[in-house]
This record gives C-alpha cells, sequence and structure tokens, in this order.
C-alpha cells in the first residue's frame, strides 16, 4: 500500500480533464495549450502544457518562472491563474478558458467599422494590464506581442506570456528570449548597449505594445531579415533596366564581380540572376566558363522552387555557353527532377526547357529520360496545359531525336494527346502530326495517322475539327502525289530515318501553318484541371492559337 502511495501518477490529482490540443502557439511559446474540463462541474478551462522530457532545462526554468508569476497577478486584463501542478512528465498550468488571439482574429466576423473598433478595445484593455505591471507592480512584462494575448469566452483580451516579466529594480538588462522566432519583438537598443541605460520602466512594453497594434492590424510580423531580403530583392530587380546607363568596362569589371559575389557569399538569391546573365554577355567565351558557368552549374542544384524557376526562364540566355558535357552530367540530372515536382508551375518550366536543352543532350538524356518523363506527363498529369504543352513540345524537338526512336514514339504519342479530353491537348496532338509530318511513313500515315484524324473530324470543338480538316488534306494530298508519280515516295520519306531534316520536307508548304504553330510558343494553361467545366469550354479561336506564351498551370 506505501508502495502504490509513492508510485502514484500526480497527475491523477490534477482537478482537470485535459482534451484537445488548441494551435496557435507553435515556435512562440514554450507551452502547448489543451482545451480542458473541470472534473465534476465540467466547466471549460484552458491548461497549458510543458513537456519536460522532451523541453531543455532551461525552457523548464522558464515555464516555472511563468507559472510562479502568473499566481502573484491578478488584474482583469491579465490572464486569470485558476491551478498548476508538475510532475517528472509534465508541468500544468490552468487557467480561465481562454484562445490566442491570432486564432481568434483568424475568424472574427466583424469587418470595417465595427473591427476597428473592437480592435481597439481589445488594445485599450492590454494598456491596463501593461499599466498595472508597469506602475502599480514596477515590473516589465518584456514580451507583449500577438501571441502573448489570449481572448476569454466574454471576448475580452488578457495578457498572457509571462515567461520573462522582470523586476524594474534588477536593472536596465533586456532577457534574452530563448525562441528565436520572438527576437523581432525585441526593442532596437537590445542591439545598442549605449542606448540600454536610456531604458525606462515602460519603455520595452510600449515598443511591444506598438508591436501588438501593427499584428491586430495586419497579422504576424514578419522577422526584420525578411525586410533586408525585401529589400534586396527590389534592388536587383530593378537593375538591369539601370545597367545601360554604365560604361561597358565599368559593367564587366566592376559590377558584375560584385553580383558574383552577392551570389556566392550573399543573401542575393534568384533575383540576382537577370543582371547577373545580362552583364554575362559582355563577356568573352572563356572569362563566361570561368566566372559563369560555375555559378549556374551550383545554381541548378538548388532545391528553393523560385530559383530553379528563374534558372530555367532564363535558360536561353546562357545555354549557348555551357559545353554539352556541363549540361548532361552536372544541369540536366538536377532540371530533371522538376518533371516529378508537385508544384505545376515547375513542371510547366521544366518541360519548356527541354525545348533548349535537347541540342546539347546525348542519347540517353534525350531519347530515353526525356522521352520517359514526357510519357507520364502527357499520360497522367492532372494539369491539362501541361500535357498541351509536352505535346507541342515533343514536336518541337523531333528533329533531334534519334531516327528509330522518333519514329517508334511521335505517331502514339500525337495520337495519344488527340484523345485527351483537353481541347487544346487534342488540338496540340493534330499539329504536332502536321508539322512533324516528314518523319512519318507512308503507310503509317495511310493506316495509323488518317484513321485517327478522322475520329476527330466530330470532335465538339470547331477549332479541333478545323486543324484537323486541314491536316487530313495535307496527307491526303502527300499519298495522292505518290498514287500518281510513286518515285516521289522516297524523296518524300527521305528525313524519316535520318537524324537531318531535309530542306524540301522540313519546309513542306502545305504543312507551313502547322510549323508555325508548334514552332512559335506555348499555350497559356489555366490553373483549372481538366475536370473544371469551365475549362473544358474554352477553345482556341484558330490552329496558330497554340502560339501563345504559357505563363503559369
Amino acid at each position: 500500500m506505501m508502495w502504490s502511495f509513492f508510485s502514484r501518477d500526480p497527475s491523477k490529482d490534477f482537478p482537470y480533464e485535459i482534451t484537445e490540443p488548441v494551435q496557435g502557439l507553435e515556435n512562440t511559446s514554450v507551452w502547448t495549450l489543451h482545451k480542458a474540463k473541470k472534473k465534476g462541474t465540467n466547466e471549460e478551462v484552458s491548461v497549458f502544457v510543458f513537456d519536460v522530457r522532451n523541453g531543455s532545462d532551461t525552457q523548464f526554468d522558464v515555464a516555472k518562472a511563468a507559472v510562479k508569476r502568473l499566481k502573484t497577478l491578478r488584474h482583469p486584463s491579465i490572464l486569470t491563474y485558476l491551478d498548476s501542478l508538475e510532475s517528472d512528465k509534465a508541468l500544468y498550468l490552468a487557467t480561465e478558458y481562454v484562445e490566442p488571439l491570432q486564432n481568434h482574429l483568424t475568424v472574427l466576423s466583424k469587418e470595417g467599422q465595427s473591427r476597428d473598433l473592437y480592435l481597439a478595445w481589445g488594445i485599450f484593455q492590454i494598456t491596463r494590464a501593461l499599466s498595472f505591471l508597469n506602475n502599480d507592480g514596477n515590473l516589465r512584462h518584456n514580451s507583449v506581442c500577438l501571441s502573448s494575448v489570449f481572448v476569454n469566452a466574454a471576448g475580452e483580451w488578457k495578457l498572457g506570456g509571462v515567461e520573462y516579466v522582470s523586476g524594474v529594480s534588477e536593472g536596465m538588462g533586456l532577457p534574452i528570449k530563448i525562441l528565436p522566432s520572438l527576437e523581432k519583438y525585441d526593442p532596437p537598443e537590445k542591439a545598442d548597449p549605449s542606448k540600454q541605460r536610456q531604458i525606462t520602466k515602460c519603455s520595452t512594453d510600449m515598443w511591444g505594445l506598438g508591436c501588438l497594434i501593427w499584428e491586430a492590424f495586419n497579422g504576424p510580423l514578419p522577422q526584420q531579415s525578411a525586410l533586408r531580403d525585401i529589400e534586396n530583392n527590389r534592388f536587383f530587380v530593378a537593375l538591369p533596366p539601370q545597367l545601360d546607363n554604365f560604361p561597358e568596362n565599368i559593367c564587366r569589371h566592376k559590377i558584375l564581380p560584385q553580383l558574383i559575389t552577392a551570389f556566392e557569399y550573399g543573401d542575393a538569391g534568384s533575383a540576382v540572376l537577370m543582371p547577373m546573365f545580362k552583364l554575362g554577355r559582355l563577356l568573352d567565351e572563356a572569362d563566361y566558363q570561368k566566372k559563369i558557368v560555375p555559378c549556374v552549374v551550383k545554381l541548378f542544384a538548388s532545391t528553393d522552387r523560385a530559383t530553379r524557376i528563374r534558372l530555367l526562364q532564363q535558360l536561353e540566355h546562357f545555354i549557348g555557353h555551357l559545353q554539352a558535357a556541363t549540361v548532361n552530367e552536372q544541369i540536366f540530372p538536377q532540371i530533371a527532377h522538376g518533371f516529378m515536382d508537385t508544384n505545376s508551375t515547375v513542371r510547366e518550366h521544366t518541360v519548356k526547357s527541354v525545348i533548349h536543352l535537347a541540342p546539347k543532350l546525348n542519347y540517353n538524356n534525350l531519347n530515353v529520360e526525356v522521352l520517359r518523363h514526357f510519357a507520364r506527363l502527357q499520360a497522367k498529369d492532372d494539369q491539362g496545359g501541361i500535357r498541351t504543352n509536352t505535346t507541342v513540345c515533343l514536336g518541337k524537338i523531333a528533329q533531334h531525336l534519334h531516327p528509330q526512336i522518333r519514329q517508334k514514339v511521335l505517331i502514339s504519342a500525337f495520337i495519344r494527346a488527340m484523345r485527351d479530353p483537353f481541347p487544346p491537348a487534342r488540338s496540340a496532338g493534330v499539329l504536332a502530326l502536321a508539322a512533324t509530318q516528314q518523319y512519318f511513313l507512308l503507310s503509317e500515315v495511310a493506316t495509323r495517322i488518317l484513321p485517327a484524324l478522322c475520329q476527330l473530324t466530330i470532335d465538339p470543338e470547331k477549332s479541333v475539327r478545323d486543324s484537323v480538316f486541314r491536316t487530313i488534306k495535307g496527307f491526303l494530298g502527300k499519298l495522292e502525289k505518290v498514287s500518281e508519280d510513286p518515285s516521289l515516295r522516297e524523296s518524300m520519306e527521305a528525313d524519316v530515318n535520318t537524324a537531318t531534316p531535309s530542306l524540301s520536307n522540313a519546309a513542306a508548304t502545305w504543312a507551313g501553318w502547322a510549323v508555325t504553330a508548334v514552332t512559335a510558343k506555348f499555350y497559356r494553361s489555366q490553373s483549372d484541371t481538366v475536370k473544371s467545366s469551365s475549362m473544358a469550354s474554352k477553345t482556341l479561336s484558330k490552329p496558330g492559337s497554340l502560339g501563345l506564351s504559357l505563363s503559369r498551370c
């Protein structure tokens, strides 16, 4: 009996039943907040829990200090202490039922002047609490911010987060916040020891109050470092047009080295790419290989999506300076990850980049890896625009494919596109067939291509039907000419098994419209999927409308 007495879990004597956790204090408090009910009465309360086993000793000391401090503070605008319990597993702090202010403001239904008045009333309650601490208690809160304020069932704002409260008599020094996310609320004088002598008993909390007011109206305050990032980004974005005002030798020998240094050792981010590539054009080939190419290779290894998208957008400006070996061994393996990215914009730009990469890719990368990804995207991607542009891209790179692979893949891929539920994808398949007509055996035209095209002569979309009839007439014209003069067959099939298209077939007159459409630009994709009825109602105004630029999916 005595042994069972000493081995009892003391938390069982805690008069509150802890239930579901409440979100909102992540990374801003040593506590986790839970809903709870008082045993016997079912009165709703809140319980702050500190996990002793997973927390550090310093965090534990801070949590215990908060419990001790809150016990002694009684004010209508300060969080009401009810009970506490310490065990070897956790530290519990029970208070009146509250929710984090940030959560409350997120679901607040008030708008306009009504919301502003409510926020003013809440801020007034916090000023009362601070006046009580600073003037009556000779205390500093030292951590006034959005995450230290809670709202009770009556909508009243209550000041909590008393982990860092200190007495005015304890000196002018500011306490060190153990959570990095709270450092953004530190007053400016903390970074300047010479100004700390000017700190008054309320100056620190007035700075925090200002932060709280800003957050109440605008949302959580970003880190101060984010401001520097924004300023840097804006500077580099605005820089390219200004570079034309500088002499060439200054751009090459002064500005460009600084841009490269900012990229390699600073936090300039992807915004530095545009001015760096613009000035890179002033370099001779040897200097470009020495100064720019290593930066490019390093950038392609980045996992930051913004950087990768900017690189892919700028690819056409520097691909000519990259050696084939560098592209195949160091750059393409990184780019290939984008085909499977969960972000549709990354997948889109990765598909488009193949246009510029294809001439430098080796057999395996182009004829195996790229086509494997294209087959999956064309058949399974949930974005109609990406499926469309995969087909367009395949038509564009057809001349770079190995003849045997090209003969095996093209017709199947384009016919698959012609069965797509997305109208622009069907148009793309038709246009791609016409634009690559010189790579098909006449027997395949008669037995595979024309039967597939004929099925689309009754397509629901007129733009698709227009492209189909025009393409059918072209293929029938080829067959008719060969029927009249069989000797033309050899010349018409000259490009089927060659790596370089002949001049005559590459610019076949009847397919010129399709070549222009496919080799122009990409279809501008919508953000909806093919399941969207509004997407399905979109049509192409003419076959050449595949020349619209794709900005996002």
